[in-house]
């Protein structure tokens, strides 16, 4: 094409009857396609890759769309919506005077989003359900650490070596053996 735009759409989603795209040039970059996409009301962050194909008398732009932020079993297809197919206010898509392939656009979903299910459950040892357990977490490989907002703010770690209990700690060497020394004094260091 050599020049006119196009909308997405995504209907019945977060419940927003018809959620549409800002206007995308039929020459969009990877970022006008995820600014435009990210305006409609029901669309969260988006990831967009774009490639262009050409050949002797075909060119293909693919844009792939990855929801990031979904979190629902099923996500609706996009719509697609050009002049002549749905958008009266779209700028007619047009392709250059040699050819004579009337330009279409379409919507494949590639992989569609699995179920989710309960893989693990973390419980706090001291389960208080005040506590707000589980308000934020950050997992990094096997790793995870669980928030706690409104824990009862008992101390779990010390950080004063200086009384001599490593609560929270677990030595490894000798260098707190008989520490604190009888007589020292850290307020005067």
């Amino acid at each position: 094409p050599s020049e006119g735009n196009f909308r997405l759409r995504l209907e019945n989603h977060r419940g927003v009857a018809s959620g549409l795209s800002n206007y995308i040039r039929h020459d969009a970059t990877a970022y006008d396609m995820k600014i435009a996409l990210e305006a409609a009301e029901n669309v969260g962050e988006v990831e967009v890759e774009l490639k262009k194909y050409s050949g002797h008398n075909y060119h293909r732009v693919d844009w792939t769309i990855t929801f990031l932020s979904e979190v629902h079993d099923v996500i609706p297809l996009l719509g697609v919506l050009w002049e002549g197919h749905g958008c009266s206010d779209c700028s007619p898509i047009k392709v250059t005077t040699i050819s004579n392939i009337a330009p279409y656009l379409e919507v494949k979903s590639l992989v569609i989003q699995e179920s989710f299910f309960e893989e693990h459950s973390f419980q706090a040892n001291d389960a208080n359900s005040a506590d707000s357990f589980g308000y934020s977490i950050a997992i990094d490989g096997d790793q995870a650490v669980v928030g706690a907002i409104h824990s009862a703010s008992r101390t779990r770690t010390t950080w004063d070596f200086e009384t001599g209990d490593l609560i929270g700690w677990s030595p490894t060497g000798d260098a707190f053996d008989f520490q604190p020394t009888f007589g020292d004094n850290s307020r005067q260091r």
